[in-house]
């Protein structure tokens, strides 16, 4: 997933009376889906918006304010938030009564839906008028999001170094982190505010971080995890148990359960993957990579692969255990079950392929791929294979036991290349059955495609 990243500020605005800060503007202007961050400071006088234009507050003022109202050196911090459309008209703060100072910050890459952040931790360092603001930290639960970090001043003075520079700013958890403004004015009793930001690459916690201030001062401050777009999780869960990988990546994952514990890698990756659990114990690999994966199921227990990857794959399992892979990845594949147990490969990957179950007992390969394939069964036990790669297999079972191959690869094939029987081969050798319904003679050890009702047997 890549990181949110900073766009462009707005001017820094300062006013007695109502202010309107403004956007950026030029390449910087606000964009679809861009999250716009106002930053307001205040002599600690309650701030408010007379036109928000779409911005809502983040966290509670009385968090991040310290000192006596209209008394130098006491600050308030408010701070509100817009998912921008383009076009965007620009918010208004009413005057709090001493002065306001405002700042528009532009980020993008955010998530596109909900709030754009992870998490966020508010605070006013304790009460404290000194030389050092401290930011809370907080703990993010996904990667790689960008920390935004604020903290206040009231120092009376038109200044752009109040808060120092990138260097005055210092968390041992955060990456990069860079000074992305920096401004006091002398408007009433004056003040102002700096930001920075700084990424996390990995979930977890995050310290408070610490700015150095040229003059003493009360501060409110405040940090913000940007979240990034690539995962959205709703009514969900994902558990990661040892080491490994579990990754939901997708426009939309909902309802769904993924959980791995042990060695390996869990993954879902599709457009819209909806009740549905996938899991790995042991090492190994399940992944679903699909447009759409509903209702289904993916687990591998010990060494392998599971892989389900067609555009759309419903009420559809996959089960492995052992060491081996199954892949099921055709346009459509639902109602299907693919089973292995040993060492082997089951394939399913065909355009239609409905109500079917191929298992592998051992090592071996169960094949299908056919452009339809309905209501059938096939089971290979031993080494050997088992394929079916016809254009219409329906309503049969074919299954392999020993080392060798039974094959149904015709035009129109039913019941299992006998049409609503059975084929079974039992031994050393190969069995196969790839006609367009041309008559066999019957008997033992003898194929028959066009007789219905029959058992074939090769021992």
């Amino acid at each position: 997933m890549a990181l949110p990243t900073f766009k462009a500020a707005g001017t820094f605005t300062a006013g007695t009376g109502a202010i309107t800060p403004p956007y950026p503007t030029g390449g910087g202007a606000p964009a679809l889906n861009d999250i716009a961050i106002l930053v307001v400071e205040s002599e600690n006088q309650v701030i408010s918006l007379t036109t928000p234009n779409g911005f809502a507050e983040l966290g509670a003022q009385a968090n991040k304010a310290a000192g006596t109202a209209a008394v130098d050196p006491a600050s308030r911090l408010a701070v509100y938030w817009k998912r921008c459309a383009g076009g965007d008209s620009a918010p208004v703060v009413a005057a709090p009564g001493n002065h306001a100072t405002a700042r528009i910050y532009l980020f993008s890459g955010c998530k596109t839906s909900g709030d754009p952040w992870n998490v966020y931790a508010e605070g006013n360092d304790g009460g404290a008028n000194d030389l050092t603001g401290v930011i809370p930290g907080a703990t993010t639960t996904i990667a790689d999001c960008l920390i935004f970090l604020i903290c206040t001043s009231s120092y009376n003075s038109t200044q752009t170094t109040e808060l120092g520079t990138t260097a005055f700013w210092t968390n041992a958890n955060l990456a990069n982190i860079v000074e992305r403004g920096d401004n006091t004015n002398t408007a009433g009793l004056g003040g102002g505010h700096g930001s920075a930001t700084g990424e996390k690459a990995g979930a977890g916690a995050y310290v408070a971080t610490t700015v150095s201030l040229a003059h003493t001062s009360y501060k409110g401050a405040m940090s913000i995890a940007l979240e990034p777009p690539s995962v959205v999780i709703e009514y969900g869960t994902a558990t990661l148990a040892g080491a490994g990988l579990l990754a939901g990546v997708g426009i939309r994952l909902r309802a769904a359960l993924a959980a791995l514990v042990g060695v390996g890698t869990l993954a879902g990756l599709g457009y819209r993957l909806r009740t549905s659990a996938g899991a790995v114990v042991g090492a190994g690999l399940a992944t679903a990579l699909a447009t759409r994966i509903a209702v289904g199921v993916a687990l591998a227990a010990g060494v392998g692969a599971v892989n389900a990857a067609g555009a759309r794959i419903s009420t559809a399992a996959a089960d492995l255990a052992g060491a081996g892979q199954i892949v099921a990845y055709g346009i459509r594949v639902r109602a299907s079950a693919a089973a292995l147990t040993g060492a082997g490969v089951v394939v399913a990957a065909g355009n239609r392929l409905r109500t079917a179950m191929a298992a592998v007992a051992g090592a071996g390969v169960a094949v299908a791929a056919g452009l339809r394939l309905r209501t059938s069964q096939a089971v290979a036990s031993g080494l050997g294979a088992l394929a079916s790669i016809a254009v219409r297999l329906r309503d049969g079972v074919a299954a392999l036991v020993g080392i060798g191959l039974l094959n149904a690869a015709g035009e129109v094939v039913e019941g299992g290349a006998i049409a609503y029987g059975s084929v079974v081969f039992s031994g050393a050798g190969s069995l196969s059955a790839s006609a367009v319904k041309a008559p066999i003679p019957d008997g033992v050890a003898t194929l028959q495609v066009n007789k219905r009702h029959s058992l074939v047997n090769f021992a």
